[in-house]
């Protein structure tokens, strides 16, 4: 089962492509077209967990000033 990590990848550009260097030794490099799409695909997941973590969390309230 793969490991999840709560470290960000890092993104450069190398020449025409897109290079992303992740946690655990992860490197991929995409063209500009397939990293959009990715960064869209990743963007539309993470929002829906943490939609439906705000969802399921009990409301945490504040003390008032």
């Amino acid at each position: 089962m793969p490991i999840t990590y709560d470290e960000a990848s890092s993104v450069s550009r190398v020449g025409r492509s897109i290079k992303m260097e992740g946690p655990g030794g992860v490197e991929v490099k995409l063209t500009a077209k397939a990293a959009l799409k990715t960064a869209g695909r990743l963007d539309e997941a993470a929002l829906d967990v943490l939609i439906e973590g705000a969802e399921t969390e009990p409301l945490k309230r504040g003390k008032s000033a």
